[in-house]
């Protein structure tokens, strides 16, 4: 499955090469997760207000796995693609992890209560959309250094599970996954890259 995805974001990624040739070619940037994640990103602008590209996040940490991007943007000011931008972005993911599930209640009627955890490690998939208001500099004698800054927010389910066992029910949620994991409510980015 890993393979699949990987392949699936590179075509897509290579693919939006040949959208315009309006526009100085494509730009391919880099961003190092402060906590937990290697990003690599590449967009075409197309025309003077638009940009296309895709995103390859790689997770390391309680979540591993692969998390790719495609997006749109839309430049104010007609000069994609730097400036003020807000960008649209689909997600999907597969990831792995080992969650502890958790299980309490009462014995019997002169038992006292109890609590138990059972550790399971899971592979899952997700999706999702997200949203950005970011900036993009280019610098440099031929305008080809980037630099682009980002705010986002964005939407992408967990995983959640509850089983039975020898009687007793089980279940899990995973709040880091929203919190600091691929599925964070909160997304900013500081990518830096080259326009080639």
């Amino acid at each position: 499955m890993k393979q699949t995805i990987t392949l699936f974001g590179l075509i897509f990624l290579l693919g939006f090469n040949s959208f315009s040739q309006e526009n100085k070619g494509g730009l391919l940037k880099f961003d190092l997760g402060i906590i937990n994640k290697l990003r690599l990103a590449y967009e075409k602008p197309v025309g003077n207000s638009l940009g296309f590209g895709a995103a390859i996040n790689t997770y390391y940490g309680s979540y591993s796995g692969i998390k790719i991007e495609p997006f749109a943007r839309l430049y104010f000011g007609g000069k994609a693609p730097e400036g003020l931008y807000l960008q649209g972005r689909f997600l999907y993911g597969n990831f792995k992890s080992t969650f502890t599930h958790y299980a309490s209640g009462y014995l019997n009627s002169n038992g006292g209560n109890f609590l138990r955890s059972i550790e399971k490690e899971v592979s899952f998939s997700s999706a999702g959309v997200g949203g950005d208001l970011g900036y993009q500099w280019l610098s440099g004698r031929k305008s080809n250094i980037v630099i682009d800054l980002s705010l986002g927010i964005q939407a992408m389910q967990g995983y959640n599970d509850s089983f039975t066992q020898n009687g007793i029910t089980y279940s899990s949620a995973n709040v880091g996954f929203n919190v600091l994991g691929p599925g964070a409510i909160f997304n900013p980015h500081l990518l830096i890259g080259y326009r080639f």
